[in-house]
């Protein structure tokens, strides 16, 4: 078995469900589950748009993308990219749940159904950004899927991406336990350690642009968007916060932005 994220072949046993790549330090189910629980992220992912995902746009606007038309692979049932058509932007949104897709079309926003594990960048189109948000955890092969996202940004193109942080040494010891949703049950394929994912992106090119930490591990157990939308209150007076958490490998997400080298 290769990694899924950075292909290596020298995987090395970590637990009975999970290996550890040596080289990107993803961990990694064993047997991964034939049906993906799609049903279930519907019920947990299937939300509106939160004010963490209009403070984002507006940071990524900020970091200036050579157009404002913008990708988003993953898109739930398409809350972001109604959010930033109504802004002004050119887009689009790809989503594999059926149920999502048909709840987006019906609020109007532009989200469209695509297997995102199978994915294809189309040659020719290319954006100014493309947004993959806590969705390389629960697809087979993360790699393949932001080699083809790198494909579909033109040069100097901003790929925002997040991912748990549920291979970091605390995220580790509080929440890694049998009764843990996402360590324990398929909704989550891959666990993604402190700086590994955009240790790989830099060596593909990518360069950080701004990073940060989600909420406090210790508040993850029973977490709910209410208690997330809390957490985005106090990132929004005090930004630094996060940022400093980011770098400690701490906080239970990593939310990153980066730039595709012209």
């Amino acid at each position: 078995m290769n990694c899924p994220l950075c292909g290596a072949s020298d995987l090395a046993a970590e637990t009975d469900r999970y290996l550890r790549c040596p080289q990107c330090e993803l961990l990694t189910q064993r047997t991964p589950p034939a049906s993906l629980a799609i049903e279930e992220s519907d019920a947990r992912y299937g939300h509106d748009i939160l004010s963490s995902d209009r403070r984002w746009l507006a940071m990524i606007a900020e970091a200036g993308p050579p157009v404002r038309s913008v990708l988003d692979l993953g898109a739930g049932n398409g809350g972001f990219v109604g959010f930033a058509q109504q802004e002004g932007w050119d887009a689009h949104g790809l989503e594999a749940s059926p149920d999502l897709v048909r709840r987006g079309q019906q609020a109007g926003w532009p989200v469209q159904l695509a297997d995102i594990d199978t994915w294809e960048a189309v040659a020719g189109r290319r954006f100014g950004v493309v947004r993959i948000w806590f969705v390389l955890e629960h697809i087979r092969q993360p790699g393949r899927l932001l080699q083809e996202a790198q494909h579909a940004l033109l040069p100097g193109g901003l790929l925002a991406a997040a991912v748990p942080n549920d291979a970091g040494w605390l995220s580790r010891r509080v929440m890694h336990s049998e009764s843990d949703r996402f360590w324990e049950h398929p909704l989550h394929l891959h666990h993604f350690p402190p700086f590994g994912l955009e240790r790989w992106l830099e060596g593909r090119g990518f360069e950080l642009v701004l990073a940060e930490a989600g909420r406090p591990t210790e508040l993850m157990r029973g977490g709910t968007l209410p208690l997330s939308e809390a957490w985005e209150r106090v990132r929004e007076r005090d930004p630094e916060l996060c940022r400093l958490f980011y770098k400690l490998g701490v906080g239970r997400n990593r939310e990153l932005l980066l730039r595709l080298k012209a």
